[in-house]
């Protein structure tokens, strides 16, 4: 954490970078005794500070001030632990958990050049030793989480909360010891190792006698950090692409609300689709790693007044609806990685923790709120963005949001407030420079000129007088955290913070994209943005803020009560239909109309009379032998001197028209995938598609104008050479197709894969490059031989 100077005011930090004291200037004369110590206790903090440093440094290099366990003189893991806690020592002294020294070895290879020691040996008698200070007993990412889990105990040993640091509860399983260490290979070991230490560290600060010392500021002019301190170069935005390089490609879905009894609508599954097909293709390009998270919404007024409407228990209710969301992921095959819920421990204990930096850092202040409530909203909106509407069903004018069309009422209540205004020149500096943080880029504009407008401090907590599901503001239980700083930081919940070490490979922060519907836009670039720039966290690198489905004309919701079933539609139409449909034609800048007759349309025009026609004229035909076009282009030496041709006779105009034909498509077919790419990139997962589909009607115009089933049959060597380019050339349009088509469609291009027998281990980003493979192709078909009955496409059952 950054010291700051704030009102006259410095933080030193004593033996912790966690445990600051903060001293007042006693040359301030303007100093307020209600907001710090008074000046007489200057000194006195001044030589408690200087004592309990040399403490420390004593009990760093031998002293033992507090009593470590086990006997020292036969306790092997004694001197285990002993060894760790002294470079946990070094480290704390010569950099802070956020400060100079972010991980382990760069500590070791910069300052622990005298510490040496030999260590016991592990069951499988693997030699575990330190040499300058480095340990090589365990995978880097397994040291610094020791790391931060043995910060966090000596930070309350300090604070006098815990006595017996080194001993984990009752019952657990392993002791947090590197001489209980098996090789570095036992990855499973080193995983259980991981969560004991995650398990323990939860249950420290569980616990009562571990109540964070960290009182909420006094409201008003409370002394603080300063915004420059704050946001630290790690988050800044020159450390943005930094942040990205080599990480796990990581998008997520907005987490869906459970405040209705009705079912998900084709409005979520859009959301779902989109993001699944973005991690998919990141996978195709080649990221085994990467992460894909969606869950559920749970807390807030709605959900619970949604419980007490049913007559249900509230945690009985979002158990109920949370199944429902999960079932139409599991149905819809999206790939998800975790389905978390706000109503994980893991996750409240991340919004707690949250809280408490956010307070510390002093972007948390108590004071009255007045505004205009939306409850169906869950927000404050100011006069400018609500208006008076005449209800036609009543006669009863009311007033409502601007933006969504919900009732507010004007509500008056303390609460306690982020500094949200704070940020207004950091949130356009960072936009400025990232001018496709946010796409379309309509939304953007939409963004900047809200910023523009002006920020004010956002209301983060709800009175628990009326609201009592949801997460307690610490340290004072008549306050509910606000379900959208809840809900917001799931996505980091996700990534293991605060237990990671933010220079690992592995880390997946930031999120290269975050898909959301337009409807949310607000809370996700501008609210969450500054959330995390208030935390010195990288904010994510892509917005997609797709368009809404409607039908007649009225955008597609829970609370119009017009959803679409997405299970009936997927029973009727097939998945991998209805995600082709939504990715092909639903809205990323327009609305998108939802119908049954577009569906059948879509899917008669583009894939069973385009795509699957093709792959039957040319894999299942009696008339071509696949297998043997492709050994012929792979051994002829012609191809690409036929290709790159220019020269014809008077008397081969036929031929001339047919090469312009291949040569053409041959150009086209060279550049869709990088085509594809960029729009992936942007990310448009409808352009995408729809530039891939393009190659279906050429491929198709190549092969039926070039009558490539008359050609064959001639008696002339040259023209069979020639009809069996075209040939190959077709095929591998069709191969290319259906790998990239894959993220999209993949159950069905697994088929068709299958059917050209294409390897799988032939089915990535890199293959689908014209020329790429020569190893597919099913065998030529006999005279008597009897064609595959086997249908990528079948035709649809009659949606009147």
């Amino acid at each position: 954490m950054s010291p700051y100077k704030a009102n006259g005011t410095a933080k030193i930090a004593v033996a912790s970078s966690l445990c600051p004291l903060q001293i007042p200037n006693p040359h301030n004369t303007s100093f307020d005794p209600k907001r710090g110590m008074a000046p007489d206790f200057y000194y006195l903090f001044l030589g408690f500070a200087g004592l309990v440093t040399l403490a420390s440094l004593w009990n760093m290099w031998g002293g033992d001030i507090f009593p470590a366990e086990g006997d020292p003189t036969g306790d092997p893991e004694y001197w285990t632990e002993t060894e760790l806690r002294r470079w946990l020592k070094l480290a704390r002294a010569f950099g802070t958990s956020q400060g100079e020294y972010e991980n382990a070895d760069d500590f070791f290879e910069r300052r622990a050049t005298g510490l040496t020691g030999n260590m016991s040996k592990t069951a499988n008698e693997t030699d575990i030793s330190w040499t300058d200070g480095k340990s090589e007993c365990c995978s880097p990412f397994l040291r610094d989480y020791l790391y931060l889990y043995w910060n966090e105990c000596m930070e309350l040993r300090l604070r006098g909360y815990l006595a017996n640091v080194a001993t984990p509860p009752p019952g657990e399983a392993a002791r947090l010891s590197l001489a209980a260490l098996p090789s570095i290979a036992d990855s499973k070991y080193m995983l259980a190792l991981e969560r004991n230490a995650h398990s323990f560290f939860l249950q420290c600060r569980a616990s009562a006698r571990c109540q964070p010392w960290r009182p909420v500021l006094p409201r008003g002019n409370s002394q603080r950090r300063t915004l420059a301190a704050a946001i630290e170069p790690e988050s800044s935005i020159n450390a943005h692409a930094h942040a990205l390089a080599g990480k796990p490609y990581y998008v997520t879905t907005p987490i869906f609300y459970v405040n209705s009894g009705m079912s998900p609508h084709v409005g979520h599954l859009y959301t779902l689709v989109l993001a699944d097909v973005l991690k998919r293709w990141a996978k195709l390009r080649g990221d085994t790693r990467a992460t894909l998270l969606t869950g559920t919404d749970e807390h807030g007024m709605k959900v619970q007044k949604a419980a007490q409407k049913a007559n249900t228990d509230v945690k009985l209710f979002c158990d109920h609806h949370a199944e429902q969301f999960k079932a139409l992921c599991d149905a819809a095959n999206i790939d998800y990685d975790r389905f978390i819920r706000t109503t994980d421990e893991d996750h409240k204990e991340v919004v707690r923790y949250v809280w408490e930096e956010l307070n510390r850092a002093g972007f948390i202040y108590e004071a009255k709120h007045e505004g205009w409530y939306s409850v169906s909203d869950e927000t404050f909106y100011p006069s400018t963005q609500v208006h008076k509407v005449l209800d036609p069903s009543t006669g009863i004018t009311k007033i409502v949001s601007i933006e969504t069309g919900k009732d507010v009422e004007w509500t008056s209540e303390m609460n306690y407030h982020f500094r949200l205004s704070e940020f207004q020149a950091p949130l356009l500096k960072y936009y400025e420079n990232h001018a496709g943080a946010i796409v379309p880029k309509q939304r953007m504009a939409f963004i900047m000129d809200e910023i523009r407008s002006g920020l004010k401090d956002l209301s983060v907590s709800r009175p628990s007088s009326r609201l009592t599901w949801g997460i307690q503001v610490p340290g004072d239980e008549s306050q509910t955290i606000y379900v959208w700083l809840d809900a917001l930081f799931n996505y980091l919940t996700m990534t293991g913070y605060p237990f990671v070490n933010r220079n690992d490979a592995n880390m997946m922060w930031p999120p290269n994209c975050q898909v959301i519907g337009k409807d949310i836009i607000r809370f996700h670039t501008i609210y969450w943005p500054a959330f995390l720039m208030a935390l010195n966290l990288p904010v994510a690198d892509r917005f997609l803020t797709h368009a809404h489905w409607t039908m007649n004309n009225e955008k597609m919701s829970k609370s119009a009560g017009n959803g679409v079933n997405p299970f009936y539609a997927m029973d009727r139409f097939g998945v991998d239909c209805i995600r082709f449909f939504m990715a092909h034609n639903g809205g990323i800048v327009d609305d998108a109309t939802y119908d049954n007759s577009f569906i059948e349309e879509t899917y008669n025009h583009l894939l069973r009379g385009g795509l699957g026609n093709l792959i039957h004229r040319v894999y299942k035909s009696k008339h071509f032998d696949v297998r043997g076009a492709v050994k012929l282009v792979k051994e002829d030496e012609n191809f690409s001197k036929f290709i790159t041709r220019d020269q014809w006779s008077a008397s081969d105009l036929e031929m001339k028209a047919i090469h312009a034909n291949l040569r053409g498509h041959h150009a086209r077919l060279c550049s869709v995938r990088e085509i594809a790419d960029n729009h992936m990139n942007e990310p448009d997962p409808r352009k995408a598609v729809q530039s891939i589909c393009e190659l279906i009607g050429e491929t198709n115009k190549l092969f039926h104008n070039s009558e490539v089933w008359k050609l064959i049959k001639s008696t002339d060597p040259e023209t069979r050479h020639i009809a069996n380019y075209i040939l190959f050339t077709s095929a591998d349009s069709i191969r290319i197709m259906a790998i990239l088509l894959q993220p999209f469609m993949p159950q069905r291009m697994k088929a068709a894969l299958d059917l050209m027998e294409v390897n799988e281990s032939r089915r990535t980003f890199d293959d689908a490059v014209f020329g790429a493979d020569f190893t597919y192709g099913p065998p030529a078909l006999g005279p008597d031989a009897k064609a595959s009955t086997e249908v990528v496409f079948p035709m649809l059952l009659s949606v009147h």
